[in-house]
C-alpha cells in the first residue's frame, strides 16, 4: 500500500479539495462547508466514490477512526489552503473569496476538459447529494456503508471495523481506469498560490520592477569582480 504522495499528487489532492468545497458552498448558498467532521467526510464520500472506481483524482489515504473515515492528507490539505488564504475556519471551514476565484477558474480550465469530465462529476454529485445534510446524517450513512479494506476481499460495515482498517489508498496511474490531467501550466499555478512564500516573492519582484528598485546584471558582476568583494 502506497501512502506517500508525490508533490504533484499533493497539489492535485489540494485543487479538488478546494474545488469540492467551492461546489458545496455554491449549491447550500450558506457561505461554509461545514465544521471539521463534515468537511473530512464529504472529502471521503467523493475520494472513496472516485478509488471505489479506480480512478486516479485523489490520492488521499483513509483509515477508519473513533468518528469514521479520516486522513492526515486531508488535515495538510488545510492547512496548506488556509496558509494560502483559499480557506478560512472559524467555527466552520469556509473558502475565501480568493479561494473561490482559483476554484472556479480550475474547474472550467481543467475539469471541464473532455478527459478529466468524469472526476467533475464525482465532485458534483458529493455536492449535490450530501452538501446540504448534517454532519450526524452524513456520518451515520457512512458509517452504514459496507466497504472491503484495502488487501481484504469481504465488504463489512465501516461502523464495523476496527480502527486504523485503510479504506483508500494513493492509485498508480498504472493501475488506475483513468487519472485526473492537470497541464504542466496549470501545475505551476496551482503550486505558486498555495505557496504564499513564492506568491509574496513574486509580488515583491513585481514592485520593485515598478518602483525601480532593480540591480542590472552587468552591475552585479561588476561587484563580483571588485577586488572588494
Amino acid at each position: 500500500m502506497r501512502e506517500e504522495r508525490t508533490e504533484e499528487e499533493q497539489l492535485a489532492d489540494e485543487a479538488l479539495i478546494l474545488a469540492l468545497y467551492h461546489l458545496v458552498q455554491n449549491r447550500t448558498g450558506e457561505g461554509a462547508v461545514g465544521d471539521r467532521l463534515k468537511a473530512m467526510k464529504l472529502v471521503f464520500l467523493a475520494n472513496y466514490a472516485m478509488f471505489s472506481e479506480r480512478m486516479k483524482g485523489f490520492n488521499c489515504t483513509f483509515y477508519r477512526w473513533e468518528y469514521g473515515p479520516m486522513s492526515n492528507d486531508v488535515y495538510a490539505a488545510w492547512d496548506q489552503l488556509k496558509r494560502a488564504g483559499l480557506l478560512d475556519e472559524e467555527e466552520c471551514i469556509s473558502v475565501t473569496a480568493r479561494g473561490a476565484g482559483l476554484a472556479s477558474a480550475f474547474i472550467g480550465d481543467v475539469l471541464e476538459r473532455e478527459e478529466n469530465r468524469p472526476f467533475l462529476r464525482f465532485l458534483d454529485d458529493t455536492a449535490r447529494q450530501w452538501g446540504r445534510k448534517s454532519r450526524s446524517t452524513i456520518l451515520t450513512s457512512i458509517y452504514n456503508m459496507e466497504v472491503a479494506p484495502l488487501g481484504e476481499f469481504r465488504a463489512s460495515r465501516i461502523r464495523d471495523m476496527p480502527l486504523t482498517a485503510h479504506l483508500t489508498e494513493a492509485l498508480d496511474s498504472g493501475d488506475a481506469n483513468a487519472t485526473l490531467h492537470i497541464e504542466p501550466g496549470w501545475m505551476e499555478t496551482l503550486a505558486l498560490a498555495l505557496n504564499p512564500e513564492s506568491t509574496r516573492s513574486i509580488e515583491r519582484g513585481a514592485d520593485d520592477a515598478r518602483a525601480g528598485r532593480v540591480v542590472r546584471g552587468d552591475a552585479v558582476w561588476d561587484a563580483f569582480e571588485s577586488p572588494a568583494v
